[in-house]
């Protein structure tokens, strides 16, 4: 796909009845595509599928693996899922934009080239993987582990609708309450009343 007219996407879970699984390689290269959002709960996204293109957000449940190159010389500063276990080699190689990224607990592979971009914070439980591949590549680490980042809203019991970026937060879609884990690992939880619009 290139020279593409259309700014936002969304992918359904089935198209013609088969389940959407992988983004396919090259998918999405060059192209001017900025918002997708996939409805698959499981998604493999291909080689180069988003190189040299002007995607900026990325939003899905959970994403089994980033392969090769699957965003080099993107726009990507936001990719919203709940679970991420892979990034292959060169996965976010130029990505200069992408400046925090959070894994699954029991992320199985991070490519010792898959950033090129000191800055990315990476979020994760301590003796992971992540926190291993952070060691070695001075990368920001953040320790959700430490942190006991709550699954649900205090007052309400509720799943936090997540983002992350600029920085990892939350908000409860029952009472307004708001989430955020800084580029430092600090957990702060504010009432809507205390969050300025």
């Amino acid at each position: 796909v290139s020279e593409n007219s259309f700014v936002n996407l969304i992918i359904p879970a089935q198209i013609d009845g088969y389940m959407v699984v992988k983004l396919g390689d090259h998918l999405f290269e060059n192209s001017c595509l900025m918002h997708l959002t996939i409805e698959s709960p499981v998604i493999t996204i291909g080689k180069s599928t988003f190189k040299n293109s002007l995607i900026e957000t990325v939003k899905c449940k959970h994403i089994i693996s980033v392969d090769d190159s699957a965003f080099e010389s993107s726009y990507i500063k936001d990719i919203t899922c709940t679970e991420l276990d892979c990034i292959k080699s060169n996965a976010f190689k130029d990505c200069e934009k992408l400046n925090i990224i959070a894994f699954a607990k029991n992320a199985s592979r991070i490519s010792e080239d898959a950033f090129t971009n000191d800055n990315v914070a990476l979020i994760g439980n301590s003796n992971s993987i992540v926190e291993t591949f952070c060691q070695k590549t001075g990368h920001k680490f953040i320790n959700l582990s430490n942190n006991s980042l709550p699954d649900v809203c205090p007052d309400c019991g509720i799943g936090w609708n997540f983002k992350r970026e600029p920085q990892l937060h939350g908000s409860c879609p029952k009472c307004g309450k708001r989430i955020y884990v800084e580029r430092s690992g600090k957990v702060i939880i504010l009432d809507q009343k205390n969050v300025s619009s």
